[in-house]
């Protein structure tokens, strides 16, 4: 009987998002012992600013080192002061950026003994901003519902947005909830590795797929419940909208910080409040808060009565622009299957005022009508990289491309112009600007060294096998790397008999690791692949076979009767999964 009540309990815990189900308390927490800010919530500066920075205490230490590392150069930070919040358990730390470059940085904290000795070492990705100025306009680029998990289109997917918005360089980045795709802790660190390649800042709110019932991993990993921060006259304010699958809330605690926060902050010029669930009734737009909104829409209120700008919301998956008490906008997801398309908003916020309009509409801009791939991964590891772009949206683009490229013989750039060039230890990082007119494309290649050799290839770790009643399946990781100009294809080619071969593509998951799925009959006892790539050159490799043995599983007995326990399990598995379908069934029809 335990069994059951842990195997029901543990369907409960996994779906209580879809449930409408709440089951933790929510605290702030720092993963490299930074609370604030946040690679999800930098601080945005000048050239000798102060700022706080909110840390886990050190009993021991005697004082604090801080800087803040780019690939462009580190820079020493003052420490002022240092105090203990009231309660004892956050260092409040004021940091001073004296000659500071404008870029984005990394936030390096050292706790020291009186003699020097290092007792720990924090460092928090992508959470100083310095601008050389903080003057408006601003550009602003507005996602939402970006949902990754670890599946290899997903990654793709995020790793596209990061690209477009270091392509475009607004002035930061505004996420409005649901950056993971389901509760589950593993999604979050593959979400702040990806994020570590923006080039921009990013505000992040959470979503209710942000939540987990096993701990509190959206302020842990990426920013906190809700807050706020200025980026010159721009002030922000985030929210935690909760868990529910259908309809959001905001507690009144928050709701109270949220009054209070603005009161504090009425001078500001703008007031961007930032939500994912919409507290308005989108499928009647007529009585936007009848029925259960009449409840929700006191952060309406409270937005009306201290002149927010704008609020931005997310969850619907849909496009929607709210002429409501205050203005807001509503974005789809950013991933196949938005409505009435996938996409994202610019907007430009300048002295009289927020705009947001694309080809001079309200509609948002098509995620994947801009289309811009690389060769391979930007880091500098290699001698040669292609980029092409491809701009179909109804309007024309100006961006930028940050290119590193490994030392070589010479450099040479096809396609493009140079505005910098900067050396570093073991690489070189090219600017280049580029500009698209409407329906152009282009093609960079920039190198420093002929290719004259084919990809490498070798087999990561082992095969993860997995079994099913009927099938097994095997997916496979490959590491292939290209000095030169990067990989073209890669593909996986596999037999049972190791005479008659099938191909399937591989996928690129991580830099230079890509990723195979081969499935076979639950009989099969033994399979072998092997890797082939071609470059951009058109060299071409393969890797020698490998044989991956699929261990059998016991014989199953088909007379064994089911015990009380067995269908008393089942019993109650059926009615959890009755109520998680009926629960999806209902989410779907709102989002």
């Amino acid at each position: 009987m335990a069994a059951v009540l842990i195997l029901t309990l543990v369907l409960v815990v996994s779906y209580a998002p879809y449930l409408q189900i709440e089951t933790r308390g929510q605290t702030q927490s720092g993963l490299n012992g930074i609370i604030r800010p946040k690679i999800g919530y930098p601080v945005f500066i000048v050239q000798g600013d102060s700022f706080e920075a909110n840390v886990l205490p050190i009993q021991t230490a005697e004082r604090w080192k801080a800087s803040i590392i780019s690939e462009f150069g580190n820079y020493d930070l003052a420490v002022e002061s240092s105090k203990l919040n009231q309660t004892g358990n956050v260092l409040i730390l004021k940091l001073r950026a004296q000659h500071a470059a404008p870029g984005l940085y990394s936030l390096e904290l050292i706790a020291l003994t009186a003699s020097g000795a290092v007792l720990a070492r924090y460092q928090e990705p992508n959470s100083v901003s310095v601008k050389s100025s903080l003057q408006l306009p601003f550009r602003v680029m507005f996602v939402s519902d970006i949902h990754v998990n670890d599946k290899p289109d997903r990654i793709l997917n995020t790793q596209r947005i990061i690209r477009l918005a270091n392509f475009l360089r607004p002035d930061f980045v505004l996420a409005a909830g649901d950056i993971i795709d389901s509760a589950q802790e593993s999604y979050f660190p593959i979400a702040y590795t990806l994020l570590k390649n923006l080039e921009v800042p990013i505000i992040m709110a959470p979503g209710n797929h942000d939540h987990l019932a096993s701990g509190d991993f959206f302020s842990k990993y990426l920013a906190p419940w809700y807050g706020s921060l200025d980026v010159g006259p721009v002030h922000i304010i985030t929210l935690d909208s909760g868990p529910a699958s259908i309809v959001g809330e905001i507690a009144s605690s928050q709701l109270a910080w949220l009054s209070n926060d603005l009161a504090a902050h009425n001078q500001s010029k703008f007031k961007v409040l930032m939500f994912h669930h919409p507290m308005f009734d989108t499928e009647n737009m007529g009585n936007p808060f009848g029925g259960v909104y009449a409840r929700l829409g006191e952060v309406y209120q409270i937005s009306s009565q201290h002149e927010v700008s704008l609020i931005i919301n997310g969850h619907m998956h849909t496009d929607i622009v709210f002429h409501g008490p205050v203005l807001t906008l509503v974005n789809s997801n950013a991933y196949e299957g938005g409505r009435p398309y996938t996409g994202f908003r610019i907007l430009t916020i300048a002295q009289n005022g927020i705009d947001y309009r694309y080809a001079g509409g309200e509609q948002q801009i098509p995620l994947y009508d801009f289309n811009i791939d690389y060769s391979q991964p930007n880091d500098g590891k290699s001698f040669g990289i292609v980029v092409n772009l491809a701009n179909n949206w109804r309007m024309s683009v100006n961006g930028s491309l940050r290119l590193r490229l490994g030392f070589g013989e010479f450099l040479k750039v096809d396609g493009a112009s140079l505005s910098s060039m900067t050396n570093r230890t073991d690489y070189m990082i090219l600017t280049s600007p580029i500009s698209l007119a409407q329906g152009e494309a282009k093609k960079i290649v920039a190198y420093t060294r002929a290719d004259n050799e084919p990809p490498v290839i070798e087999l990561e770790g082992n095969p993860k096998i997995e079994r099913g009643l009927t099938v097994v399946i095997v997916e496979v990781r490959w590491k292939i790397f290209d000095a030169g100009l990067g990989v073209k294809t890669a593909e996986m080619s596999y037999s049972t008999d190791n005479k008659t071969w099938m191909k399937v593509p591989l996928v690129q998951v991580e830099p230079r690791v890509f990723w195979g799925r081969i499935q076979f009959d639950r009989s099969t006892a033994r399979v072998f692949c092997y890797a082939e790539a071609s470059d951009v050159d058109g060299h071409v490799t393969t890797s020698p076979p490998s044989s991956i043995t699929l261990t059998q599983a016991p014989p199953e007995t088909q007379s064994q009767a089911l015990g009380f326990e067995t269908g008393l399990a089942l019993g109650l598995v059926g009615i959890v999964a009755i109520a998680i379908v009926a629960a999806y069934l209902l989410r779907r029809r709102k989002l």
